[in-house]
């Protein structure tokens, strides 16, 4: 459906000395002030600030080389992009007349409030090129993108080649992201790719990716969270079997989008359709908007130390740096995993808006209730019950209802499910031993993971040992190649990694017997127990 937008004279036009993207800009903030946080939320609606958006326009190969190009935009905006692209294709044929070029836009849409906006910038920009001797077309597709092309993926269409009409060049996005119902319309029309809750924006991607020609180039901004994780798996064995990675760049500031109020760490990706995946990966990164004064960090990254086939599942991760590739490199030679190990790590069970009646703010003292465990508890390496300071219950009244909550009390290693936004450490890990609490059994609340040995018991030196590995310096920055989110989820922690159980005891044993406290001593203790190569070591050490 192709959309011709009405009453856009209350919106400011182009003044001579704007260049296209800052007016996309500023009808970007414009639309920021009229609309709530809450309502463009709801929507999925976060824009691309000026620098990257120009930014992504030269991750393009080329783009200013066809004398035909046709671009997709699925979730358009106001056309931030259209106009960096428009910009960056004026300043490569500064004579008027002497490239013929042709850009063709299609842009999906299906925001009524934003239509406008959109429309009056996509003016602009042809108005622009028509000064420079180049022309641009655009259609305004007011629809879902998804829905419009559900039979691409519908399962025994899965190979059928899109219409001529719809198949791209270029594919330009910063798609919306929010969580999808199970059963929702988008959902159900990608269900190949779709584990669990899904992420909208990465259906906006596979879509993408079906509709772009051979030899096509797509450019994503979106969140890192899709690089690993249960929920993603369909979709990431999907997308790399269509789409060869040929750039990462990862902001490494979740402040990015800063004035939209988003705090988590983004990711831009370039890709092609129908080639072989190369030999190496160009990673890159820079702190937050890259631009003339940002030092961008760039490297050539084998791929198999980027895409990561383990356990029948493949995740990606970014080493941006000399450092944390040689930590990738040195972690991967460990031979074990949580599992292979004989212990297993699980989510608390206890979601505490569900069982308000019987939460308690004490102990009732008669072994009616057990103590309650929420990530607060997690102090320095150790489980501290209760907090004298914290003002949420302290135990759950044992009852029908809540039996299926608990577990025993044993020897167990607790993980926060969540990190501090602009944190270092990525693993927050506490010991906790049986000892410590009054009672037979105990309930964990649902944003703590716990580690436990399967039909057994830890041991103090293996409590301790697991706690001093997922606490270290070293697994802090190899979680962090990978995982982009705050969350550190127990699928995740089942796949990372680790040395034999018996030096996980020793290092425990020595820990604990020596009592040391955090420093470098216990750091370089822990390497070098692990094996871990001096260069590393010292390194580490250092920064």
């Amino acid at each position: 459906m192709i959309v011709i937008c009405e009453k856009v004279e209350e919106l400011p036009t182009r003044s001579e000395n704007q260049t296209l993207t800052d007016y996309a800009e500023t009808l970007s903030d414009l639309y920021i002030q009229k609309q709530s946080l809450t309502h463009r939320k709801k929507r999925g609606q976060y824009f691309t600030p000026k620098r990257v958006s120009e930014f992504m326009v030269q991750l393009f190969d080329g783009i200013h080389g066809y004398e035909k190009i046709r671009i997709l935009d699925p979730g358009a905006g106001v056309g931030n992009f259209e106009s960096a692209i428009c910009d960056y294709i004026a300043s490569q044929n500064k004579e008027v007349n002497t490239t013929k070029v042709h850009v063709s836009f299609d842009l999906y849409e299906n925001c009524e409030d934003i239509i406008p906006f959109l429309e009056l910038n996509m003016r602009a920009c042809k108005e622009f090129m028509a000064q420079k001797g180049l022309d641009i077309s655009f259609r305004i597709f007011k629809e879902n993108f998804i829905l419009a092309h559900t039979v691409d993926f519908q399962e025994e269409l899965v190979n059928q080649i899109p219409s001529a009409e719809f198949k791209y060049d270029l594919v330009i996005c910063n798609p919306p992201y929010y969580k999808l119902k199970k059963n929702s319309p988008e959902a159900l029309a990608m269900k190949k790719i779709v584990k669990g809750q899904p992420n909208i924006y990465v259906l906006f991607m596979a879509m993408a990716a079906k509709l772009i020609k051979g030899g096509g180039q797509l450019v994503f901004l979106t969140p890192r969270s899709y690089c690993t994780g249960n929920y993603f798996s369909e979709f990431r064995k999907w997308f790399l079997d269509h789409i060869t990675l040929i750039r990462l760049h990862v902001f490494e500031s979740r402040r990015l989008l800063e004035k939209e109020a988003v705090l988590q760490e983004m990711l831009i990706l370039k890709g092609e359709r129908g080639r072989e995946q190369p030999d190496n990966i160009t990673v890159s990164g820079s702190y937050k908007e890259p631009n003339q004064t940002t030092q961008l960090t760039m490297r050539e990254v084998p791929f198999d130390m980027v895409v990561i086939s383990r356990d029948d599942d493949i995740q990606i991760r970014i080493p941006t740096t000399e450092i944390e590739e040689l930590i990738a490199k040195e972690i991967d030679k460990l031979k074990f995993t949580l599992m292979a190990l004989g212990f297993k790590a699980s989510t608390g069970p206890v979601v505490p808006f569900r069982i308000t009646d019987y939460l308690l703010s004490k102990m009732d003292g008669e072994g009616k209730s057990a103590p309650l465990i929420w990530m607060e508890n997690i102090r320095y390496g150790k489980v501290v019950w209760p907090l004298p300071t914290n003002k949420k219950p302290v135990a759950l009244l044992v009852g029908e209802k809540t039996n299926r909550l608990f577990i025993p009390n044993s020897n167990y290693v607790l993980i926060k499910r969540f990190s501090t936004r602009e944190g270092k450490r990525r693993i927050n890990a506490g010991v906790l031993i049986q000892r410590w609490l009054p009672i037979q059994i105990v309930a964990i609340e649902n944003h703590v993971n716990y580690v436990y040995k399967v039909g057994a018991k830890l041991t103090k030196d293996e409590a301790y040992g697991l706690t001093e590995v997922f606490n270290s310096k070293l697994y802090n920055l190899y979680f962090r190649m990978s995982n982009g989110s705050t969350q550190v989820n127990a699928s995740e922690l089942n796949k990372i990694p680790l040395p034999s159980l018996d030096i996980i005891a020793r290092i425990g044993q020595h820990v604990r017997e020596k009592e040391m406290v955090e420093g470098m001593a216990k750091q370089r203790f822990i390497m070098t127990t692990l094996g871990i190569v001096p260069a590393v070591i010292n390194q580490l050490l250092i920064d």
